[in-house]
């Protein structure tokens, strides 16, 4: 199992590969596993009840640095 911040690493690294323009990853299942990861984490948040998101890092956060 990964942990929430792993799996946060590892959505903003395949996002950014989506961006490449000359990416040989790019395709289907690039846009698939980034919108599976990304579903992952909005569930762990809505079920965790707010245990243990407060010192997680916000992809937007990432993105204004």
């Amino acid at each position: 199992m990964l942990s929430t911040k792993q799996k946060q690493l590892i959505l903003a690294i395949l996002t950014k590969e989506r961006g490449r323009l000359f990416s040989k990853y790019r395709g289907k299942l690039l846009d698939q596993t980034i919108a599976d990861l990304s579903q992952m984490l909005r569930n762990e948040q809505v079920n965790s009840n707010g245990k243990g998101f407060s010192n997680v890092v916000s992809l937007e956060d990432r993105k204004k640095r």
